[in-house]
């Protein structure tokens, strides 16, 4: 196997043949930290690099696993992390210039659970400053794998490109509106938000309290899969915690079940769904009936609303964690971070409140809805990537008003809501970028949901998961 085939493998098959010793965790963290030397300058996915810690941890697996004390798939395997995970010893910035030093004393619990496993972290992904929708100029943007122009979106934009373009075999993001779904669309990997409550937030720098959701990111839905059954579990350290029966996700994955009801979300106007995002989902609906899935036309519940009552929360929330540093160095923002965080804190409490009671009555109506069928299936985005070069804040094309509003029509429900949804590569746009498509579920219905995109993986083209950048190396 070359080089650059081991590190566009899954993690799952690196995993078995570092079980069965046919490759080392010394040899595969070489590989990838010498494929993120060579591609990073490019993709700039990364914001700290850990080499030395990680061939450290990877001989330290190797050693264990020839001990005979093998942890079970994620057993030294090279992954990342978001930059908003708090690393022991290693500094997380948020994306931001004012954390740009910080060095952290405590692993985020989710850190603390892949270390555990025998996770190798190669490094901090590059992300939006403070997962709030701008780049750092400190730290500047990633570029997508499929096409150096464009940008991955965000807020874990550096995890996207990195699992995209083989630098690791999995991410961990953070989503409140949709960052882990929206550059898994863009980069053309899989990205899952588990349902609020059941992966802890503890040690993660929040956005908003009552949003935030953290998950994994990988090539493949197995992937996702045993990274969830590593991280999943109560924490009470993190009050949105629950306590909960143990799922083993991976070990059920090829267990879908013969009869489904999905629910494809109709288009309505006024959407911003450009046509190419309509094709590439309603040609995963046509694989879904053809795999003898029963699918009826459905509509989004409260779509106009539920977006404008996620920001009606994240505002007031993210304004008031960042309120110190908003008073003692209001100029290390960038400017539309700190206008956003600003225009928080001049909401009146009435309307917070009143968009808490509208975020009940949403959920029960989506509630409702996944009663009458069993998954939801509808676009992550209303577009596929956008150039680098747009104005911050310039309208996403077609879909009229501010890029943040009209980005999470689709993906914000689900933060809302708490609900889990899962982006899966669904095909391309004319420019040939990646288009996701979105599977969403009842509360805890994250085994299904990692089910069905694990089918639709197999009854899809391999070249959904192979960028540009990775064909090109292929080659070279």
């Amino acid at each position: 196997m070359l080089d650059s085939e081991l590190c566009m493998a899954s993690l799952a098959d690196v995993a078995a043949r570092i079980a069965r010793r046919e490759v080392s965790p010394v040899e595969v963290t070489r590989l990838v930290l010498a494929r993120i030397e060579r591609l990073d300058p490019q993709l700039n996915a990364f914001i700290t690099v850990t080499a030395e810690a990680a061939i450290r941890a990877a001989r330290v697996a190797e050693s264990q696993i020839a001990r005979g004390q093998y942890r079970g798939p994620l057993h030294g395997v090279p992954i990342s992390v978001k930059d908003l995970f708090l690393t022991r010893g290693v500094r997380t910035t948020a994306g931001s210039r004012i954390l740009a030093e910080q060095i952290p004393n405590v692993d985020a619990t989710v850190v603390r659970k892949l270390h555990t496993a025998g996770a190798i972290l190669v490094g901090k992904a590059n992300m939006l400053e403070f997962a709030y929708g701008e780049i750092c100029p400190t730290f500047g943007p990633s570029r997508n794998p499929w096409n150096l122009e464009y940008g991955t979106n965000g807020s874990s934009s550096g995890s996207a490109a990195a699992v995209a373009a083989g630098l690791g075999y999995a991410s961990m993001g953070s989503d409140t509106g949709g960052s882990i779904r929206l550059p898994a669309a863009f980069c053309g990997i899989v990205g899952l938000k588990p349902t609020y409550g059941l992966v802890s937030r503890a040690g993660v720098i929040p956005l908003s309290w009552t949003l935030d959701h953290v998950g994994p990111m990988a090539r493949t839905s197995r992937d996702c899969a045993l990274i969830l059954d590593a991280v999943a579990g109560y924490d009470p350290r993190d009050p949105g915690s629950l306590p909960l029966r143990r799922r083993r996700h991976a070990a059920t994955i090829e267990n879908t079940p013969r009869r489904l009801r999905i629910g494809v979300v109709q288009a309505e106007p006024g959407d911003g769904v450009t046509q190419e995002v309509r094709t590439c989902v309603e040609a995963t609906a046509n694989r879904l009936r053809q795999l003898g899935y029963d699918t009826q036309r459905v509509a989004l519940p409260h779509a106009e609303h539920a977006p404008r009552a996620l920001l009606a929360i994240l505002y007031p929330e993210a304004s008031s964690f960042h309120r110190r540093w908003l008073a003692s160095q209001p100029e290390d923002y960038t400017p539309n971070t700190r206008q956003r965080l600003e225009l928080g804190a001049l909401l009146p409490a009435a309307s917070y409140l009143q968009a808490l009671r509208a975020r009940r009555v949403i959920g029960e109506a989506y509630r409702d809805l996944l009663r009458q069928v069993d998954l939801l299936l509808l676009p992550v985005a209303p577009i596929a990537s956008y150039r680098l070069d747009r104005s911050p804040g310039e309208p996403v094309p077609s879909a009229g008003g501010d890029r943040m509003s009209a980005l999470i029509r689709f993906s914000g429900p689900f933060d809302l809501t708490g609900l889990p949804a899962i982006s899966v590569p669904a095909g391309f746009g004319t420019d040939g970028l990646p288009i996701g498509a979105q599977l969403a579920g009842p509360p805890f219905s994250e085994e299904l949901l990692l089910q069905v995109a694990h089918v639709l993986e197999q009854a899809a083209a391999p070249e959904l998961t192979r960028s540009r950048l990775d064909l090109k190396e292929a080659v070279t």
